[in-house]
């Protein structure tokens, strides 16, 4: 079992932004500044924690520290803590994700914990 303590995640609306070229068309999308950030403190984080990747379909469960008082969708929260287990190799891709468990809960900052499905 994976287990890691994570700071809380930016949500997917301020993950990425547009570029275009010079001609004003549409270029792409890259990682903003404040995803990039997240990504580095989250990487420090679970390289402190040492865990051992699973590898084929696993079951993912996060539970989410409310950081202030706003509203937040749990499902715009999801997609940084997935792709960072990818980025470090903890699952061999999101699409290894079998079932995703996500609720609010008395932690500070993310908890998430992948089994082997």
């Amino acid at each position: 079992m994976i287990r890691l303590q994570l700071p809380f995640p930016p949500s997917v609306n301020s993950l990425f932004r547009d570029v275009s070229r010079r001609d004003g068309k549409r270029a792409g999308r890259i990682k903003t500044q404040r995803y990039l950030t997240w990504i580095r403190a989250a990487t420090n984080e679970a390289a402190a924690q040492d865990q051992k990747p699973i590898r084929g379909h696993v079951k993912v469960r996060i539970l989410l520290g409310k950081p202030d008082r706003r509203k937040r969708d749990l499902d715009n929260l999801l997609k940084a803590p997935l792709d960072l287990l990818t980025g470090l190799s903890l699952i061999e891709d999101d699409s290894a994700v079998q079932c995703i468990q996500v609720s609010w809960a008395e932690v500070d900052g993310a908890l998430v914990e992948v089994r082997a499905a």
